[in-house]
């Protein structure tokens, strides 16, 4: 919880983890340093019907530390959690970003990510948010924009 706790706008208190955890365990991964098994990177998502006819996946939480940035573990994370959703029948994938988060913005959109909607005054914080959304009729995970197979930096 500290990497979250200390990297997201947003506070997060046990029973959200929980929340994730408990329902979408095969949707929360951890990336690891080789030599300290320091934890530094996790994802958490989930995937559910919306409105009950689309199967979509949500990324909740991903979090990289920041000296390990660059280095494929944030794109990693969410090849992982995209392959594990794709098993699964998902046909979208869904997130929110701070408005003003360019590098997060840029980083989703290498992966394929386009903006549909700004959430105004959607956080806590009041600051505004894009709805991103990855359509995955026609996902192969190695033709994801921005991800090439064998990828992945300190996890590769």
């Amino acid at each position: 919880m500290t990497l979250i706790d200390e990297e997201l706008s947003e506070p997060y208190n046990y029973y959200t983890y929980r929340y994730f955890l408990q329902d979408w365990p095969n949707l929360c991964f951890f990336a690891y340093d080789d030599d300290s098994d320091e934890p530094i990177g996790t994802i958490v998502c989930k995937q559910e019907l919306h409105r009950d006819k689309l199967n979509r996946g949500y990324l909740a939480m991903l979090s990289t530390k920041p000296s390990y940035r660059g280095l494929g573990v944030g794109t990693h994370l969410v090849r992982l959690a995209i392959e594990e959703m794709v098993a699964h029948g998902c046909e979208e994938v869904v997130l929110e970003t701070e408005s003003d988060n360019e590098t997060a913005l840029a980083f989703y959109a290498k992966l394929g990510f386009v903006r549909s909607k700004r959430l105004y005054r959607f956080y806590l914080n009041a600051k505004d948010a894009f709805r991103l959304e990855l359509p995955l009729p026609h996902f192969i995970t190695d033709q994801v924009p921005g991800i090439k197979e064998g990828e992945g930096g300190v996890l590769a």
